[in-house]
């Protein structure tokens, strides 16, 4: 039909909204333009299929093939050695390397008897780990659940036994490096942030270090 100036500055405010909101996504702050969003949609139906198609396109882009290839992790050691480890990684690539190193068609990482935390606990030894001395000190896994969006697996680990204070010690992290050379693995610890990553894969934790 013919277009109206009324329809042409709805469909203006409405992709100005979308805009914004595309910018707003990229920079990681996902859903504060909903809320205008769908009112935009319920001013201008005539485009509301046009407007839903990029809207999905967007998101699932977005949220299905991220750029990003890290894990994060939170290392804590007590005054007595002992360590706690929280780390996230996003589940699309944890979940395709199961598939791939251990045949599973279906990876479930629900609980601590799922087959993708029983593959989790055979992978972790050779990933990550402590290096005290000429002894290694495995993780052992005691808590999975998702982040809140569903977009990565949150692991609660503990070491076996706890470090020596008075030894030097190495946490090696090689999550997922051997997936993809870009892999890199966020370390947070005593304040400081480290990156490690294939070709950097050691933390060395000197004595003292909390």
């Amino acid at each position: 039909g013919e277009a109206h100036p009324a329809g042409a500055a709805q469909l203006n405010h409405f992709v100005s909204g979308i805009l914004t909101c595309t910018n707003t996504i990229l920079s990681g702050k996902r859903y504060i333009c909903l809320s205008s969003i769908i009112i935009d949609i319920l001013i201008c139906m005539r485009i509301k299929v046009i407007i839903f198609t990029i809207a999905c396109f967007v998101f699932s882009g977005f949220t299905w093939e991220h750029p990003l290839k890290m894990s994060f992790s939170y290392l804590r050691i007590n005054s007595n050695g002992i360590v706690n480890l929280e780390t996230r990684i996003f589940l699309d690539d944890l979940t395709a390397h199961m598939q791939k190193l251990y045949g599973l068609e279906e990876v479930d990482f629900s609980n601590l008897s799922s087959n993708g935390t029983q593959a989790l606990g055979d992978y972790f030894p050779n990933h990550f780990y402590f290096q005290q001395g000429e002894e290694k000190l495995n993780f052992t896994i005691n808590d999975v659940s998702l982040t809140f969006n569903g977009l990565a697996l949150v692991l609660h680990l503990s070491l076996d036994q706890p470090l020596n204070g008075a030894k030097e010690a190495r946490l090696i992290n090689t999550l997922l490096c051997d997936a993809d050379s870009r892999q890199k693995n966020s370390v947070k610890f005593g304040g400081r942030q480290y990156e490690l990553s294939y070709s950097n894969p050691h933390l060395k934790l000197v004595p003292g270090t909390r």
